[in-house]
């Protein structure tokens, strides 16, 4: 981390005309994608996509694929006025295989949400499970620290100059995980 960096590529990898923001790395069976969210503010109901990159990561080998959109866990059409929004995509292989994705919607509040794959793969179909915290904070990863146990880490409030991370305790669920009692 103190190192010197340097651009890996002079273009975005992300379509040009796509208002794109969140990306991180999947690497699954030899292959490696970028999820990404296409932003809200340009298309209303925000949505999240992956696309294979090549080996060196400098440049996509597919067009995006989008896995969902926020209206499919909001239940409501997006409008001028209420956009459907997606931030934060970051996908988890749990022990027993299962593959889920925590990403982030602001609608009733921030809140930290949760997909699953039905093939456990980023190519499979996605849906939605019960929410892992809704209390004004998102933009989540799962990890496990220094003594292995299982953790979640998100900003919280929601509010500009005032978020900080926070951290939780994770177990996992048969189908996902929640935050320890």
């Amino acid at each position: 981390p103190d190192g010197d960096f340097v651009p890996l590529t002079g273009e975005a990898i992300t379509p040009w005309e796509w208002e794109c923001l969140d990306g991180t790395l999947h690497f699954e069976n030899g292959k490696v994608y970028c999820v990404f969210c296409h932003e809200h503010t340009q298309i209303l109901d925000g949505t999240i996509c992956r696309m294979e990159l090549s080996d060196d990561l400098t440049h996509a080998v597919e067009e995006p694929v989008e896995l969902f959109a926020a209206s499919s866990f909001l239940n409501r059409e997006a409008t001028e006025k209420d956009h459907n929004v997606t931030d934060g995509p970051y996908l988890y292989r749990k022990e027993n295989g299962k593959l889920i994705m925590i990403w982030s919607t602001c609608y009733n509040g921030y809140r930290q949400c949760v997909a699953t794959s039905d093939n456990d793969s980023i190519c499979g179909n996605w849906s939605h499970l019960p929410t892992i915290f809704d209390d004004d904070g998102g933009h989540g990863m799962i990890f496990k620290d220094l003594n292995g146990e299982l953790r979640l880490t998100l900003h919280c409030p929601n509010i500009s100059l005032e978020e900080h991370p926070v951290f939780f305790k994770l177990v996992e669920t048969e189908d996902s995980v929640k935050i320890k009692d």
